[in-house]
């Protein structure tokens, strides 16, 4: 009996050893797999966001330099840029910076000037014979000394639309023409194509991409650029997938106040024969909206370049604006644009007391003496020749005064001619 009992015991012995063996077994394996698994979810969410950023940080690179690539060259060219331009348009070429660049005009010849004006200039009905300050007060709105051909800046449906107040009335265009209208699209077809180089690289470090509609705008702020990029883009890591649809880059150009010192540079070129836009441009106002506030600040500095293209545009000129308030890759903004060289006008040559009939009023055997004044818009130095009645009596001595200056404007010169009976 005492045998069975000692066996029953060493049963129970061996069984409750078995028993802690395989219970240690199998707590040890359970804590190895629960081990492995946080790893691997540890690996996992370290690895997601890794990646996210890596993608968000592509997106964002392509944005930036297509935005910076196609700002510069818009400015470059009179804010006109390459790719979504259906055509070149007419302009000066000009070497910058080991660059030939084709600079679009800004201002051109208008219709009527291609030939040599009719002088007096009659201008109504009346057949009144203008003056130069008679013309000045009458058609102070005229385009007498030009047509502009400067792109206008803002978009009508865009993100600086009227309701937003974010533009001057004066400068919004035509839907689609406008230079908004065309960075925004180049931008994003610059975008495109750099998203698809992105994407071959994403690729190459296991992550797959789907490209879907992109899409880009531009809001022009008083100091500022700033690109919004919104996608469809589908990722996929690791079986799981997720959408980034927004990227945003800020480029510190200040577009509008450059833009508005070279539009109201160019307007008071073409109304006022006395405006000299290589000094007069410190007085230009209204760069903010519908506000009277100096375009120009210290920071900006105005160039006319003297005719760069001297065989195909004689004359012609180029205006260079350089914001140092203005950055792209840490160097300054230019913005430039072209003029067409404009036929000087003379004005109308009459006594101080002149009457209904005559002009001039000498006595026999008087002197009759002619003061021609010239105007030109290109402040460009005129030289005056006296032709038709008794030019005999000037072939032997100078029939022409050149660089005389007479009101300290190099818009105004002026001759003088005397004729004795």
């Amino acid at each position: 009996m005492q045998y069975k009992r000692g066996q029953i015991t060493l049963f129970l012995l061996v069984g409750m050893v078995l028993l802690i063996v395989f219970g240690s077994l199998f707590f040890f394996v359970k804590l190895s797999n629960e081990s492995e698994f946080s790893k691997e979810v540890k690996t996992e969410t370290t690895e997601q966001p890794l990646k996210q950023k890596e993608i968000q940080d592509a997106l964002t690179e392509c944005l930036r330099v297509s935005s910076e690539d196609v700002v510069s060259l818009m400015g470059l060219q009179s804010g006109h840029v390459s790719g979504g331009e259906a055509r070149a348009p007419n302009g000066i070429l000009f070497n910058y910076n080991s660059r030939s660049l084709l600079v679009p005009f800004g201002i051109r010849q208008n219709p009527s000037a291609a030939l040599p004006p009719e002088y007096p200039r009659i201008y109504g009905d009346d057949g009144y014979r203008y003056t130069l300050d008679t013309l000045q007060s009458v058609f102070d709105r005229t385009y007498l000394w030009g047509t502009p051909t400067l792109p206008k800046l803002c978009e009508i449906k865009g993100e600086n639309n009227p309701k937003t107040h974010s533009c001057d009335p004066d400068t919004y265009g035509a839907p689609q023409t406008t230079i908004q209208y065309k960075v925004t699209k180049e931008v994003e077809r610059q975008t495109q194509l750099c998203l698809e180089r992105q994407k071959n690289k994403l690729e190459n470090m296991g992550l797959k991409l789907n490209i879907g509609a992109t899409n880009v705008s531009l809001f022009i702020t008083d100091s500022a650029l700033k690109f919004t990029l919104v996608l469809d883009l589908e990722t996929e890591l690791n079986q799981r997938k997720s959408e980034l649809t927004q990227v945003t880059h800020t480029l510190p150009v200040r577009l509008k106040r450059v833009y508005n010192l070279l539009f109201y540079l160019i307007r008071a070129d073409i109304t006022d024969v006395r405006f000299d836009k290589s000094t007069d441009y410190s007085k230009i106002t209204r760069c903010t909206y519908a506000q009277q506030i100096q375009c120009w600040d210290k920071d900006m500095k105005v160039s006319i370049i003297r005719n760069p293209q001297p065989l195909a545009h004689p004359g012609g000129d180029i205006i260079m604006i350089e914001d140092q308030g203005s950055l792209i890759k840490g160097e300054s903004f230019f913005f430039m644009t072209s003029v067409e060289n404009r036929p000087p006008m003379l004005d109308y040559i009459t006594s101080e007391t002149p009457d209904a009939i005559t002009d001039f009023h000498i006595p026999i055997n008087g002197t009759l003496t002619l003061i021609p004044v010239g105007y030109d818009a290109d402040e460009d130095d005129l030289w005056m020749e006296y032709r038709g009645w008794k030019q005999r009596g000037f072939e032997s001595s100078p029939t022409y005064t050149s660089g005389t200056d007479c009101t300290g404007s190099k818009s105004k010169w002026c001759a003088e001619f005397d004729f004795t009976e």
